[in-house]
């Protein structure tokens, strides 16, 4: 019996270690991704117009005015979405295969974190309505 309570906990455990990052890699970069979606938010809302620029383009702007945020994300993939004045930045791992956190600034918090399951890297929050009700 306590063989097999062995394997299993084995098991889960590479089953979580497949998914990528660890829940402390996540939770060390909650704070600066609050701080990187505020940056983004302002050049999205006060800027230009963002319909005329690239998320890469959003991105660097925002590292621009916030130059110390760029070594926390070093080695992962970060991509922003815009509607209208708003915006949600999505943080996944190198390969774009995972998402780790979506945040958008109009929130509260950070709106959606990855606890060690496997998510699509994809926009899942729908900041349209959150930034509204906000």
């Amino acid at each position: 019996m306590r063989f097999l309570s062995l394997v299993l906990v084995f098991f889960l455990t590479s089953i979580n270690a497949s998914f990528g990052q660890s829940n402390e890699e996540v939770e060390r970069l909650k704070a600066p991704m609050r701080h990187l979606s505020s940056a983004v938010d302002s050049v999205v809302a006060f800027d230009s117009d963002p319909k005329n620029i690239s998320s890469e383009e959003i991105l660097e702007r925002a590292f621009i005015k916030r130059p110390g945020l760029r070594h926390w994300f070093e080695g992962y993939s970060l991509s922003v979405k815009v509607s209208g004045r708003d915006s949600s930045v999505l943080l996944c791992d190198k390969e774009r295969k995972l998402a780790l956190i979506e945040d958008t600034a109009c929130g509260l918090g950070i709106e959606r974190i990855n606890n060690g399951a496997f998510e699509a890297c994809t926009f899942t929050v729908q900041f349209e309505q959150l930034c509204k009700v906000q």
